[in-house]
């Protein structure tokens, strides 16, 4: 760990993306790979937090997600 710790929320009304938004942001930076377009640093250790959807919902999501970039478990494994 680099010694800080930084802290975002995405808020907004139901049904506008957000968890979409933050499965995405989760699994780039917890992977490395720059597949949104955006600069990651390496070694990024990260936790997601959401209220707003089941726990197994979420899983099949962030499945879905992983399956659909090729983002294989080792790649995040401990981030």
């Amino acid at each position: 760990m680099r010694g800080q710790v930084t802290v975002t929320v995405t808020v907004a009304q139901g049904g506008f993306d957000q968890s979409s938004l933050t499965i995405c942001e989760v699994l780039t930076m917890a992977s490395g790979r720059d597949w949104v377009g955006e600069w990651v640093a390496d070694d990024l250790s990260d936790r997601t937090f959401n209220l707003e959807n089941p726990p197994d919902e979420l899983q099949l999501r962030i499945t879905a997600v992983m399956q659909q970039h090729k983002i294989a478990p080792e790649e995040i494994e401990g981030n």
